[in-house]
């Protein structure tokens, strides 16, 4: 069987996948994905500790305004978190304080101090992946979002049972199948 290829032109493909003009088009971004191109990306990519502040606020643009532009330069905000960063400790700490009384000062906007994490050595114990990206930016992605809904179900624990179980036992941390079991 031989199958033809339609030819078309490629704005015409692209029109069809987005259903519509591409001239200009929106990215989105998973809800878990930001891009840090704040004054201080290399500082960001340079830091050796780092913050995580999770806050009870849930405006973003609220928290924004709290923290003021002037924050860019050593922390990024991510909808309700603030991720601090900085290379030595001494300034960690200052800025920590700083982002505190900004917090309070602008409406005593709270901390969730359970799902906040303190003076770690990476961003990935911060519960953040940095990717460098051209230009100078840095896409962030938050790997603690809680955009968990609680209204779903539990059928993914179902599923993982399920494929667990198809797959075989576990034998010396490789997983036995039916042909090596035989």
């Amino acid at each position: 069987m031989t199958t033809q290829k339609h030819s078309s032109s490629k704005a015409s493909d692209a029109e069809q996948l987005t259903d519509g003009p591409t001239t200009e088009r929106e990215v989105s971004l998973p809800p878990n994905v930001s891009i840090y191109a704040g004054p201080s990306s290399a500082a960001l990519l340079r830091a050796s500790i780092f913050t995580r502040l999770v806050t009870t606020v849930q405006d973003p643009a609220k928290l924004a305004a709290a923290l003021g532009s002037d924050c860019a330069t050593f922390c990024h905000q991510y909808q309700n978190v603030v991720l601090i960063f900085d290379e030595d400790l001494d300034t960690h700490h200052e800025h920590f304080r700083l982002v505190c009384l900004r917090l309070k000062d602008n409406g005593d906007l709270g901390l969730d101090y359970g799902r906040c994490i303190f003076d770690v050595g990476s961003s990935l114990q911060a519960g953040f992946q940095m990717d460098k990206l051209q230009g100078g930016a840095i896409m962030v992605v938050d790997l603690q979002d809680r955009d968990d809904d609680d209204s779903e179900d539990d059928s993914d624990a179902e599923d993982d049972a399920s494929l667990l179980a198809a797959l075989g036992e576990p034998v010396g941390g490789a997983v036995a199948s039916e042909r090596s079991q035989a």
